[in-house]
């Protein structure tokens, strides 16, 4: 009789062998117990590029998040300054606060390059930490499937500066991992207090993604009872009870999501939807996975989708093959669930008056639910080692990427922490920005990073999802020497006091010969009105103080 031995443990590669198993099953028996240390290895490398990012890790929309949580010390420390003038609280507890609730907190003690830093490190730490949390908690084996979560933290949407959304998903994956292990060890009050505390965080966080946590575990609910109840393996009281239990730990989030959807209710409604063959492209191309959207991610990404194909069919013959198939229970959960995140990708719309990148969302969620649907089938060892060895070539091909583009971006830092040095706390700064890359879209709202800055372009005062808002009333009418030259930035106010602009903070793109109306026009105004104060090394980045 052949001597059986488990030889899964925390890597599981293998659920159980035989002393006569192949040579690829003692291969990964072997190294089974280095294997979460590869994994630990793999997320502190993935900090490198924040490492040597130099001041600032810049993103699309990271500027105006860390520039914001500045505004919020400031007013909170010192409620009698100029930003009273130009910022109120938002007053309704809306979500995206956590993010800059964090880097609030932490420039209370530590200078804002290392708030941000912080902020990035525990998100690029904990996502496939709580993704590997998601793995023990439902007791899936094939682990082999967690490196797949590493192209996907450097994401399309991290890149955009998304800071609440990807905390957010940190935090789905925790509060998902908890509410297993509660659902199989019982609900204490204790634990129905902690679920309903992260809850309340996720909403912070982001309310699409309450939204998905919501859903998912409703839908574990009702396999959950479908299981117990129809097929008659428990009474309907055990069935009820937890979910009397869950409810309790829902009613807090529920509320303020329903006190927020209430308040924001107002307004015209829109939508727009993507065409088929862009959808279909994100498909393909593993879009949440390209980060930058260079073309030589797509080179590596390709990967990710022939395994993807190849991964699922060798599954399916297998379990043809098997005489005695084992049964499918979590892997047809993890499956409806991607599925339905599919389904939702052609039918949901990507942008609506209240939120947008919706389908980037979706798509994003589908490939991690993707992910668990594969890891909870049967494969055989070869397949195992061969996606291993496939996965980590591509996240290390990306990691280098991310690390190249993140030092090609940094004498852009260096140059806006030069020019912030030469302004003055609670100036107005009024950024121009000519550069037509996507990712320098709000960069200059890192000169208020440091100290308190009213720097026009900040797009979050002007929505009602952020902390802080335009206090319009209270707004002077803003002018840059002459007083009926029109600054966009903002709308202006009907208040009748009047100031001039401190600061002009002029951005170009040094590879362009000739300058662009935009710029040609504010450089008519400087001429006049405003002298040279610091010049970046390239002439990219220009800063004008009045006379």
């Amino acid at each position: 009789m052949k001597e059986k031995y488990i030889i899964e443990r925390d890597s599981g590669f293998v659920e159980a062998k035989t002393k006569h198993s192949s040579k690829g099953a003692g291969f990964l028996h072997h190294t089974s117990g280095f294997e979460p240390y590869f994994f630990y290895l793999l997320v502190v490398a993935h900090l490198l590029p924040i490492i040597v990012s130099g001041a600032y890790f810049i993103t699309a929309d990271g500027p105006a998040h860390l520039y914001n949580a500045r505004l919020i010390v400031d007013m909170f420390l010192n409620p009698e300054s100029v930003l009273a003038e130009f910022y109120v609280f938002n007053r309704m507890l809306v979500p995206n606060w956590i993010g800059h609730f964090i880097m609030s907190i932490t420039m209370l003690f530590l200078p804002a390059f290392i708030a941000e830093k912080v902020i990035l490190a525990a998100y690029l730490i904990f996502l496939p930490l709580s993704f590997r949390y998601v793995f023990k908690s439902f007791e899936i084996k094939g682990k082999y499937m967690l490196y797949f979560i590493f192209p996907f933290t450097y994401s399309f949407l991290f890149y955009f500066g998304f800071y609440n959304f990807q905390l957010g998903l940190v935090l789905f994956f925790m509060t998902l991992g908890f509410w297993a292990r509660t659902q199989k060890n019982g609900f204490t009050t204790k634990r129905i207090i902690i679920l309903a505390a992260l809850l309340v965080l996720v909403y912070f966080s982001h309310l699409f993604v309450l939204f998905v946590l919501l859903a998912v575990i409703g839908i574990l609910n009702i396999f959950k009872i479908y299981n117990q109840h129809v097929k008659g393996e428990e009474p309907i009281k055990k069935t009820i009870k937890p979910i009397v239990y869950q409810i309790l730990a829902f009613l807090p989030a529920l509320f303020l999501t329903a006190y927020y959807l209430v308040a924001a209710s107002a307004g015209e409604t829109s939508s727009k939807s993507l065409p088929a063959a862009d959808l279909w492209n994100m498909l393909m191309q593993i879009q949440p996975a390209k980060g930058i959207s260079y073309g030589k991610e797509g080179n590596f990404t390709k990967w990710i989708f022939y395994l993807f194909l190849l991964i699922p069919l060798v599954q399916f013959i297998q379990h043809k093959r098997e005489k005695q198939p084992r049964k499918q229970g979590m892997a047809i959960i993890w499956g409806t669930i991607s599925l339905m995140f599919f389904v939702g990708l052609f039918v949901a719309p990507d942008e609506s008056n209240a939120a947008g990148f919706i389908s980037s969302r979706l798509v994003l969620f589908f490939f991690l639910f993707f992910i668990l649907f594969l890891a909870s089938n049967k494969s055989p060892v070869w397949l195992k080692i061969t996606a291993f060895i496939i996965i980590n070539y591509v996240n290390l091909a990306l990691l280098n990427i991310y690390v190249q583009t993140a030092i090609k971006h940094k004498p852009m830092t260096i140059y806006l922490k030069e020019a912030a040095s030469h302004l003055e706390p609670y100036s107005i700064v009024w950024p121009v920005n000519d550069h037509d890359y996507w990712l320098y879209g709000h960069f200059p709202n890192y000169l208020g990073a440091d100290k308190p800055m009213i720097i026009i372009e900040n797009y979050e005062a002007a929505l009602d999802y952020f902390p802080l808002k335009w206090n319009y009333p209270q707004i002077p009418q803003l002018h840059a020497g002459v007083p009926d030259f029109p600054v966009h930035a903002i709308p202006l106010a009907s208040h009748p006091a009047s100031k001039q602009i401190d600061y002009i903070f002029l951005v170009s793109n040094p590879e362009k010969t000739d300058p662009g109306i935009q710029e040609q026009h504010i450089n008519q105004i400087i001429d006049k009105y405003y002298k040279l104060t610091y010049v970046s090394d390239d002439g990219s980045a220009r800063l004008y103080s009045k006379l």
